[in-house]
């Protein structure tokens, strides 16, 4: 009989904690009511939306920029989201990327 694989997180192999779709989850948690997300193919990129807001899509851009824009849109006006402790490495540092996030939605995309 094998052994079920555990997951190991091994920060010195330069692995993230969390994915693009944990930030996009996190900004929808600070969002609050009425506002949904989701998690792109494996986390590489979220999907935001709300209340008269288009879906919004949090991913890299092709100079590996974190970058959120509406998902629809042929000629999006991409937001640079700059994170300001980096990648989140613990629960607490996530929230604070949520709260990022969340305000740059309200200010940039909210009518």
């Amino acid at each position: 009989m094998t052994k079920p694989i555990q997951p190991v997180y091994l920060p010195e192999l330069g692995a993230y904690r969390y994915t693009i779709g944990d930030y996009a989850l996190a900004a929808v948690h600070e969002l609050g009511a009425g506002w949904g997300g989701d998690s792109g193919h494996l986390g590489g990129s979220g999907l935001i939306w709300g209340p008269d807001v288009p879906t919004l899509r949090l991913a890299l851009d092709h100079e590996d920029d974190l970058v959120i824009y509406r998902k629809d849109d042929p000629f999006p006006d991409v937001h640079l989201v700059t994170l300001p402790d980096g990648a989140p490495s613990d629960l607490g540092t996530l929230r604070k990327v949520g709260e990022v996030l969340a305000l740059l939605i309200v200010n940039r995309f909210v009518n």
